[in-house]
């Protein structure tokens, strides 16, 4: 049976006598260790090395380690290399300074040789951990965005190429269709590589607070006006105004508004795609026992529990019967922004009698009518 292959380190060190003992304890744990007296050597060493994880003092002749972090950080195969700070300055805008650059752990000297151990081994599991995402996400993009962008963007390209064309321009009426039609694929386009990114964020680094924060956002009133139009925008988007029965309670939440807008929107869209036209679309809010419920109800073929269970991006149910139903990242990216806001999320099984979908939201961001009403004076 091949053995894995070891762990490679990088340790940049300009004390000879740290450098030599902290290598001789790193071989003896069975990692292969590469050195560096220096930043510019260190930085050189491990553009040819590509190591699993780096550990550098700060204080380092020719380029500091916090040159040698931003540089590491610049090359995209070590965009996700652990590194580890390893320096005499217990300062915390020393050790603030080193994280919000990108650094993983910061180790004050003098150290306890497990304790360095420890913090290795820790961002090396969260390191193939992260690996491994990277892989199943290059192989679920690499299959389904080609396809997924192809589609409106040949939308687009017929359209702009018919209108070129001198000799077979329409008159006004048609030309401002063509131009409705550009503009929702363009529109649909857009949607998709916003749907790629974000999910792509969540997947490889939603435990990064930083990543994520615009999507926490400054927190607002969204008020039931501010769903409603969410809403009405993706029914009108999907031809389905008819179809649609809206009660919202008067209640208000207090929070990210890209966030929520981009909840309703995805539960509206997958809610329109997984049902017929002419069926009802149903769209409520609720406070019970103060949290905020909003429910999205369809009349469409429903989804079983192994599906339920199954729920993730690019994963699709029902393909030949709805074959505009996209990548499958509606629900997932729904899921993930409800619980970056400490809700939660439940579809619920009803084969052939549609799909529920409840996003709960928790009390803290709950605004009650009378509070709002008080609070302006009314």
């Amino acid at each position: 049976m091949t053995k894995p292959p070891m762990p490679k380190v990088l340790l940049i060190e300009d004390d000879d006598q740290l450098r030599d003992a902290v290598r001789e304890v790193l071989e003896e744990e069975g990692f292969e260790t590469f050195t560096a007296a220096n930043g510019e050597y260190g930085i050189q060493v491990a553009r040819e090395m590509l190591p699993d994880c780096i550990i550098s003092d700060v204080n380092l002749p020719r380029y500091d380690g916090y040159r040698v972090l931003n540089e590491i950080r610049k090359q995209p195969e070590m965009a996700f290399t652990p590194f580890i700070f390893l320096t005499a300055q217990g300062d915390k805008d020393d050790v603030r300074r080193g994280m919000t650059q990108g650094a993983d752990d910061y180790i004050t000297k003098p150290f306890q040789v497990a304790d360095l151990l420890s913090s290795l081994r820790i961002r090396l599991e969260k390191s193939t951990i992260i690996k491994q995402r990277m892989d199943e996400l290059r192989t679920n993009i690499s299959s389904m965005l080609p396809h997924e962008l192809r589609t409106p963007l040949a939308g687009i390209m017929g359209l702009a190429q018919f209108l070129t064309d001198p000799s077979s321009l329409p008159g006004d009426e048609e030309v401002a269709e063509m131009g409705k039609l550009i503009l929702e694929s363009s529109l649909r386009l857009e949607r998709i590589v916003e749907n790629y990114l974000l999910y792509s964020q969540f997947k490889m680094v939603s435990d990064e607070a930083n990543t994520l924060s615009p999507w926490r956002g400054d927190q607002s009133i969204i008020a039931p006006k501010d769903i409603e139009l969410f809403v009405r925008k993706i029914i009108k988007l999907n031809d389905r105004e008819d179809d649609l029965e809206l009660a919202l309670c008067p209640d208000s939440l207090r929070i990210s508004g890209i966030s929520v807008q981009k909840i309703v929107e995805e539960l509206v869209d997958n809610a329109c795609k997984f049902s017929k036209s002419g069926t009802k679309i149903s769209v409520c809010s609720t406070v019970e026992q103060d949290r905020f419920l909003l429910q999205v109800q369809d009349c469409g073929l429903g989804m079983t529990r192994e599906q339920i269970a199954m729920v993730d991006g690019f994963v699709q149910f029902n393909r030949k019967h709805y074959e505009q139903q996209g990548s499958g990242l509606g629900l997932i990216l729904a899921k993930y922004l409800v619980e970056l806001h400490k809700g939660s999320f439940r579809v619920i099984n009803a084969p052939e009698k549609g799909t529920i979908v409840i996003a709960s939201f928790p009390s803290s961001v709950v605004r009650k009518e009378e509070t709002l009403l008080a609070s302006s004076g009314e």
